[in-house]
């Protein structure tokens, strides 16, 4: 008989140990054997009805694309990268900045991949030609060259931006990691090392994420890792293999559960750090033979524990507080106060409690989370102060209420 045949899985584990293996890399095969097939939990899904989307578009002076994201900067202005060109909005009227020989200060032309808006107010817009750094108050950039291996250049066009508590800014691209310190303008490059089993596991990194004990994440191609700054090593690993994703997010909700979101398959996980336990979501409740689940683009968490998730083919998705059951809303040419359409790109609330949606075929969905109290008042014939048109009117009670005129 052949004694490696009969020698168990745990076996050959613990003599794997015993040979010398790193405490890391022993780590990340427990994580690969418990990550192998995660369960998926089948949430009820229903039919939402109760929101009615106001939109936004192109009719109303917003800038034709994909909106690929959405901010508000410190002095309210919404932001929108319609993959083309960055948009300002107001509340009333829309203002594009396009880089031409009038305004050589405006942010970078070409495909805008990425903006992000920083603790000190900048925005910073990423495009296939540079970064810049953005500044709302006088309409200023700062660029920052890529393609160039250099202390002031970044390598490749940046696919996503964060900030965390330090102020360091993390950058991810098809290229590796990079730390930009805003203070200096210098970089940082880390990547994937196939003779340091301490590196990042892929260079292609997708997005980072700083979790609230002050761990940071960084989303590859070929999983998730946790990157310490402090000895530049990858301390810990998930394995989530997602390569045919474009895109890859994180988020901690309420509860300390972290929550990934990638374009392809599913598209939804979480990761729960204190039992190590991955698992996957879908959010429909039977699928045709053959077909695939709908990817997530963007997601948020709103003050009450609900998650909305932004899909590709499949609306906006509305998962409640307990994670158990879920709400779709999808277009239909029979309302028009429906979602404008079912290919979403971003989700975003802004500090009023609006929650906007960017559509891929370039239009911006907008409802309140809370709708504000209407009070219904009937015509009372008897009563001479009341209109004489028969018709009911609504009173929003104790605000003014001011219509956006761009906005259907």
């Amino acid at each position: 008989m052949d004694r490696h045949r009969s020698v168990s899985p745990q076996s050959r584990l613990r003599r794997w140990v015993r040979s010398g293996a790193s405490a890391l890399c022993l780590l990340g095969f427990v994580s690969a054997l418990n990550a192998a097939e995660p369960p998926l939990v089948r949430l009820a899904v229903g039919q939402g009805k109760d929101i009615r989307f106001a939109h936004l578009t192109s009719k109303g002076s917003l800038s034709f694309g994909q909106i690929r994201d959405i901010v508000q900067d410190d002095q309210g202005f919404l932001w929108f990268n319609t993959s083309n060109v960055l948009n300002r909005y107001d509340g009333y009227q829309l203002k594009s900045y396009r880089r031409d020989g009038a305004h050589p200060n405006y942010p970078p032309p070409g495909f805008l991949h990425f903006i992000f808006k920083d603790r000190s107010g900048f925005l910073w817009v990423s495009s296939n030609e540079s970064l810049g750094r953005f500044d709302p108050a006088t309409e200023t950039t700062t660029r920052f060259p890529i393609d160039r291996d250099g202390p002031n250049s970044v390598l490749g066009p940046v696919r996503h931006m964060s900030q965390d508590r330090a102020g360091m800014l993390w950058l991810a691209t098809d290229n590796g990691l990079h730390r930009l310190d805003p203070a200096s303008g210098t970089f940082r490059h880390y990547s994937h090392n196939p003779a340091d089993p301490v590196s990042l596991r892929s260079s292609i990194v997708r997005s980072t994420y700083e979790d609230r004990e002050g761990n940071l994440w960084v989303c590859t191609l070929a999983g998730l890792d946790v990157f310490d700054r402090r000895t530049e090593q990858v301390t810990e690993r998930v394995s989530l293999s997602v390569p045919s994703a474009r895109e890859m997010w994180m988020l901690e909700d309420h509860s300390g559960v972290l929550w990934i979101t990638y374009t392809s398959g599913n598209g939804l996980a979480s990761w729960d750090r204190h039992s190590k336990r991955l698992m996957l979501y879908s959010f429909k409740d039977r699928e045709p033979p053959g077909s695939q689940l709908s990817g997530v683009s963007g997601f948020h968490e709103d003050a009450d524990g609900h998650l909305w998730l932004a899909t590709y083919g499949s609306g906006l998705v509305k998962i409640d507080s307990s994670r158990r059951s879920a709400l779709q809303y999808r277009n239909s040419l029979l309302d028009r106060d429906s979602i404008d359409d079912d290919m979403l790109n971003s989700v975003f609330e802004d500090r009023e409690g609006n929650i906007w949606v960017g559509s891929a075929v370039g239009g911006a969905n907008r409802f309140q989370r809370r709708p504000l109290p209407f009070h219904r008042y009937r015509h009372d014939a008897d009563n001479p102060e009341e209109s004489s048109t028969g018709y009911h009117s609504n009173k929003i009670a104790g605000r003014r209420y001011r219509r956006q005129s761009l906005i259907d």
